[in-house]
């Protein structure tokens, strides 16, 4: 029993001992001295910016406070050598308000800051060095928020010169009772602008923070009115963001998410960021003369961006998504080399390397600045890993549907590998002929994989296999004579008559770029057609050669193989030399009257046929 209470009258004594072992620590802390951390501060400021750091004094504004105030003076960081001669950051004063139970609980975030005589040059170089941190750290998983209570800054001076995104500005930053406000001028990619933000007075009270951040200029202007959590938390807030650019690619310059050039943009967004994530909502503008909505969200995980979101259009065209200077140079390549069908877009996705994502589109309203039958596009794009597909994919006609999937595997490949597998279903033949006098039914497969940094390139040295199947139609009567090399009957036939297409069927197989007929038959009520040959997918060159024949008894009648060529957009016929002259004619009505002539067509199978083109 005795032992007992000699054991608590330990356990009490052992108590109070530690409480006051505590207390004492506490007050040592409160009225420690603090020059001793010179040293190790001027250290830790080398350490994280690789650059030699010199501090004149450290010392305590009080002699004892649970609440100390830590004056920092003369602080000089050197500018590291890429960056030139000169000092990164200069620093008359700071004031560091330093809670001693924060400090005991492991945080040393300063509750107040006040700053006087700062001059800092800040500066990125062409290779994405920054000239205030030693090396490009790791993509952040979040940030904490600062948990101040009082800023002062007094006329504080900032240039930045980003030599990799061709901005550059040089702001005056003042902080007081007043609030926060920053002032200057500066140029993005060459275009003048004027910079300024403001933000509210700092309370003991705590609560959201709110500010207004600006960019104004002739080519570029951008607003974001917000509120922060809490003071100066960039790392979260809510606002509404709108801007205006002469090209996607000059607002890109600010928030560097990759855009390209463009027709002149303007936008506006709700956003709200979370740190590491951005979640933009109610995203709503214009490029060119095609509208945008939607939202998305980007988060950042493991050092990866992840981006899903939709976006919708009323209406859209496509060349808006190239500036001017692209527009010309795309008007130049036509010229040079002829109008083309498969279009030279860009599908190189290498800088797209740390992202992943899913958008769903929905274009309702396609704008073409020259004729062409689509008339919506629809889809879910998925990028994983540098294997972009569009899956699935529909696109609207002004009759008929395609339909199918679109990959871009840029994994481990120097040059990106495309994948096409597309079906036509639903469609007419006039939707594509461009002609008004044709009629009847069309459906088609193209399969097709090839390497390329554009859809153009890629195509040109695919493999694979195109088909094309179109019948029950309605042809005029001329034409369907010429398909059979009818020169008798297509000269003398009314030109309101009209001849039935019974089939015409096409199939290609792709070897490198280079596609081979097997064959191109046109089957009409009058003659028949059969073209071998190849089209050069590179250049759409063609190299043809087309025999036909009526199915009934001509007075003129050309019985030779025709050779055809020109592009698939401009497809040219060249008869051989001698054909047109008068005794060419002749000889043609010679073999007529005495009826050496070549066999009639008869009608294809053009069921058989056709179940083989689309296989």
């Amino acid at each position: 029993m005795e032992r007992s209470h000699a054991w608590r009258k330990y356990l009490i004594w052992a108590g109070f001992a530690l409480i006051a072992l505590l207390l004492l620590a506490v007050l040592a802390i409160a009225a420690a001295p603090v020059g001793w951390l010179k040293g190790r501060v001027e250290a830790a400021i080398t350490d994280a910016t690789g650059n030699p750091a010199r501090i004149g004094s450290i010392e305590r504004a009080e002699a004892f406070s649970f609440n100390p105030t830590i004056i920092i003076r003369d602080v000089r960081i050197a500018q590291p050598a890429w960056a030139g001669e000169g000092d990164l950051l200069t620093l008359e004063e700071a004031r560091l308000k330093v809670p001693v139970i924060r400090a005991i609980r492991g945080s040393f975030d300063p509750s107040g800051i006040a700053l006087n005589g700062l001059v800092a040059n800040l500066i990125r170089h062409e290779d994405g060095r920054e000239n205030w941190q030693r090396e490009k750290p790791a993509a952040s998983e979040g940030s904490s928020p600062l948990g101040l209570e009082s800023v002062r800054i007094d006329d504080a001076l900032v240039r930045y010169t980003d030599r990799k995104r061709d901005r550059r500005a040089e702001l005056r930053v003042d902080f007081d009772e007043r609030g926060l406000r920053a002032a200057g001028t500066g140029a993005i990619q060459g275009h003048p602008v004027r910079i300024a933000a403001q933000g509210a007075p700092i309370t003991k009270d705590g609560g959201t923070w709110p500010f207004v951040a600006r960019i104004e200029g002739a080519a570029i202007a951008m607003r974001l009115d917000g509120r922060m959590d809490s003071p100066l938390d960039t790392g979260h807030f809510t606002g509404k963001v709108t801007a205006r650019g002469n090209s996607l690619r000059l607002l890109d310059a600010v928030i560097e998410a990759g855009l390209p050039a463009t027709q002149p943009v303007s936008l506006a967004a709700d956003i709200r960021r979370a740190s590491p994530d951005w979640i933009v909502a109610n995203l709503k503008g214009v490029i060119g003369n095609s509208d945008i909505a939607g939202h998305v969200t980007v988060e950042k995980r493991d050092g990866r961006s992840i981006i899903t979101g939709k976006m919708t259009s009323n209406g859209f065209d496509f060349d808006d998504l190239s500036d001017d200077a692209g527009l010309a140079r795309g008007r130049a390549k036509r010229a040079r080399l002829g109008p083309r069908i498969i279009p030279d877009t860009d599908i190189d996705i290498a800088n797209m390397k740390n992202t992943d994502g899913r958008i769903e589109f929905d274009i309702k309203r396609l704008r073409w600045r020259n004729p062409a039958p689509f008339r919506s596009l629809k889809g879910v794009l998925k990028l994983d890993n540098l294997v972009l597909t569009v899956e699935p994919v529909t696109a609207r006609l002004t009759r008929g549907v395609m339909s199918g999937r679109a990959v871009v595997n840029a994994r481990n490949r120097e040059v990106p590998l495309l994948t096409l597998d597309l079906t036509l279903a639903d469609s007419t033949l006039a939707t594509f002929a461009g002609h008004g006098d044709m009629s009847g039914w069309l459906k088609g497969r193209a399969r097709l994989t090839g390497p390329g940094r554009t859809v153009r390139a890629a195509i040109g040295r695919s493999n694979g296999s195109v088909g094309l199947v179109a019948g029950n139609g309605r042809l005029p009567a001329r034409m369907a004579s010429f398909i059979g090399l009818d020169i008798g009957r297509g000269v003398t036939t009314d030109e309101d008559e009209e001849a039935a297409l019974r089939c015409l069927v096409f199939h290609m197989d792709v070897r490198n770029g280079t596609g081979r007929l097997s064959p191109l038959i046109v089957d009409t009520s009058r003659s028949q057609a059969r073209v071998t040959g190849t089209i050069d997918l590179k250049t759409e060159r063609l190299d043809w050669m087309l025999t036909g024949a009526p199915k009934k008894s001509s007075l003129l009648r050309y019985d030779k193989p025709l050779p055809i060529g020109g592009t698939i957009k401009n497809p040219e016929a060249f008869p051989p030399k001698g054909t047109k002259t008068v005794g060419s004619v002749l000889k043609m009505l010679g073999k007529a009257i005495i009826g050496d002539q070549a066999p009639l067509a008869t009608n294809a199978n053009c069921t058989a046929l056709s179940e083989r083109a689309l296989r």
